[in-house]
């Protein structure tokens, strides 16, 4: 292996156990192995790793693609389709590519691309963009999502989606209350302020989750690195922002700092607290849920914060080949009919994030949900990705993303005493750490 690799193999693994392909929790598709290559079947077979990137019923309706990709190539390849849980996929996809297992494509988290392929592991998708250019569709791609996985001159992925974050309310509380939807910062600590009683709280809040913390951190001109690849959460923007996150514990249910993303939905769900920092996908939740629960949630718009800007968190998440495939074409020709035949993912699987097309967004999953009508018109607009301000993404946000950092943030605001300024010191000297791992 190069040392170059070594080098990011170890901060990725660093201070985790890895876990092995076993115990990684993959679940779906079918047991069969790549014996019939051997065999001289004719019949090229690849392995498809798929996130849940929504319900149970995201995988059985992904599952029925595969199957319809395998019957319309019967005759040349057969995918094997494999769901990977979030739950510990930072390592198993690294566990997967140093062991050489059977991993051939895969859907995956924003920055995980850029990783491997600065590992030199990932297979370029140049060809797949000049197929989808020369039939006159590469203006459908929502814009920017392509330049996002450009790495060294070369795409390293295909976009697949995009997952904004918002702040999800259940309006019927705040009109009981007399409370009008808040716009800045300081309505929405008062609106939180005026819920709190009774056992009710103004905000679900999850300590071991970023979401809120990158919320606040981003809308008031924060951010984890800055224009020239360096640390940057050490600032008086980033340090309002944890500023406030810590003042909003008087808001939140005892225990928050070390609440889970599952615990601080319950609490939303059974409406015991007004306000939720979510991404897209939580709108197929509550939709879910029940009618009437739909009909009492809204999402707001990003608000204003002390800096006197509205911005908005977004991810976007790509599809993927790897270079340790046998059959490099035959990956690149499902990629781009994954691509093309998604439709029934939103449709029939109730997939949360975002299409990476333009078309797709008349698709009536999305044009009849209230809660994405928000995130397409007033939060997609303003989202910036994590790299944010750094033009385009890079590996080492991977790495960052990957070591939780946010979490760790929030979860020491919320949880501890200790002092702002050595919180973000300590995560600052981290995230250079790692960025000076990776140059």
């Amino acid at each position: 292996m190069k040392k170059r690799t070594k080098k990011i193999m170890s901060l990725l693994l660093a201070g985790a156990m890895v876990v092995s392909l076993a115990g990684c929790g993959k679940s779906g598709g079918s047991d069969s192995s790549k014996d019939s290559d051997s065999k001289g079947s004719g019949v090229a077979e690849i392995t498809f790793w798929d996130m849940p990137w929504g319900p149970a019923e995201y995988q059985n309706v992904a599952e029925k693609l595969v199957d319809q990709f395998n019957e319309e190539h019967k005759d040349t390849i057969k995918v094997k389709y494999q769901s990977i849980p979030w739950d510990g996929c930072f390592n198993a996809f690294n566990v997967a590519i140093e062991s050489g297992a059977d991993l051939d494509v895969s859907t995956g988290s924003a920055y995980q691309p850029h990783q491997f392929a600065e590992m030199d592991e990932i297979l370029p998708m140049d060809d797949v963009v000049k197929a989808f250019e020369e039939e006159g569709k590469l203006d459908d791609f929502v814009d920017g999502s392509l330049d996002q996985f450009q790495m060294d001159g070369q795409q390293v992925a295909m976009p697949w989606n995009i997952d904004p974050k918002g702040i999800y309310y259940n309006k019927e509380m705040l009109d009981a209350a007399g409370l009008t939807a808040p716009t800045t910062w300081d309505e929405f600590y008062d609106c939180c302020k005026a819920l709190t009683k009774d056992g009710v709280y103004g905000l679900a809040l999850a300590g071991n989750n970023p979401w809120q913390l990158e919320a606040l951190m981003f809308d008031n001109g924060g951010s984890y690195i800055d224009e020239d690849k360096q640390a940057n959460f050490d600032t008086p923007q980033t340090k309002e922002a944890l500023e406030f996150l810590r003042k909003l514990k008087d808001v939140c249910a005892p225990g928050s700092a070390g609440y889970k993303r599952d615990e601080a939905v319950k609490l939303f769900m059974q409406e015991k607290a007004a306000f939720i920092v979510m991404s897209a996908d939580f709108s197929v939740e509550i939709k879910n849920q029940s009618d009437e629960f739909y009909d009492k949630c809204e999402v707001l718009e990003p608000l204003t914060s002390p800096e006197g800007i509205q911005r908005g968190m977004m991810g976007m998440n790509g599809i993927m080949g790897y270079k340790q495939t046998k059959h490099p074409e035959e990956v690149k020709t499902f990629i781009k009919w994954w691509i093309e035949n998604s439709d029934v993912l939103w449709e029939e699987g109730q997939m949360g994030p975002f299409p990476s097309r333009k078309s797709q967004m008349e698709l009536s999953s999305i044009a009849d949900n209230k809660f994405k009508q928000v995130f397409a018109e007033s939060i997609i607009p303003v989202g910036v990705p994590l790299n944010f301000p750094h033009k385009g993404a890079f590996p080492a946000v991977n790495v960052i993303e990957g070591e939780e950092l946010g979490a760790e943030a929030s979860s020491t605001v919320l949880g501890t005493d200790t002092p702002i300024d050595e919180i973000t010191s300590t995560i600052n000297d981290k995230i250079q750490t790692i960025l000076e791992a990776n140059e």
